[in-house]
């Protein structure tokens, strides 16, 4: 039953369409934000890829509160109509970058990992309020985008802890696979 439950946690990875943002007509506030990052493989991939990493890494917690921390931050930036160049090719780069951190993290130090997706975070809380429906409250849209994000990250780092003892050839080639994602993105 234990190898069932672990096997589920590991299909809800998988990403769920591959568009990069399908209309979300109808959602309003929350839902509207809980989607954004579910249904954008961008996003989806690099939310993995951090919690496959903070599985593998000390201060596990750390990772993830780094990542919605500045996420947020770019969030504000993105909704104050602040214009970051860069940011769209900072989300394709997280998913390459990222994911090949995913396959080797214990190589880099922890304050690099922390830097790297912290600048990462911010570009893809930049899209998060910048995408954000004019008519749309801002306090629930960007509840729905951390709840998601932080969702998908304790799944990945979840998957991440259970492979840890067992199977860590199947860790580095997830992070590999997210990497190679970014060619199909």
């Amino acid at each position: 039953m234990s190898k069932i439950k672990n096997y589920f946690f590991l299909s809800l990875l998988l990403p769920l369409t591959c568009f990069a943002h399908p209309n979300h007509l109808g959602y309003q506030g929350f839902e509207a934000g809980f989607l954004h990052p579910l249904t954008g493989m961008d996003h989806a991939l690099a939310m993995i890829a951090v919690g496959l990493i903070a599985s593998q890494k000390n201060k596990r917690w750390l990772y993830p509160a780094v990542f919605v921390g500045m996420m947020i931050m770019g969030g504000v930036i993105g909704a104050l109509g602040v214009h970051l160049s860069l940011a769209e090719l900072g989300i394709t780069l997280s998913v390459l970058v990222l994911g090949l951190c995913a396959s080797f993290p214990n190589h880099l130090p922890s304050i690099f990992l922390l830097i790297l997706i912290g600048s990462f975070a911010l570009c893809h809380g930049f899209a998060h309020g910048a995408e954000m429906p004019a008519t749309v409250s801002i306090w629930q849209y960007a509840l729905g985008f951390m709840s998601a994000t932080l969702a998908l990250q304790l799944l990945a780092m979840r998957v991440g802890l259970f492979l840890i003892p067992k199977q860590t050839w199947i860790l580095r080639a997830m992070g590999m696979l997210l990497a190679a994602c970014t060619f199909w993105i």
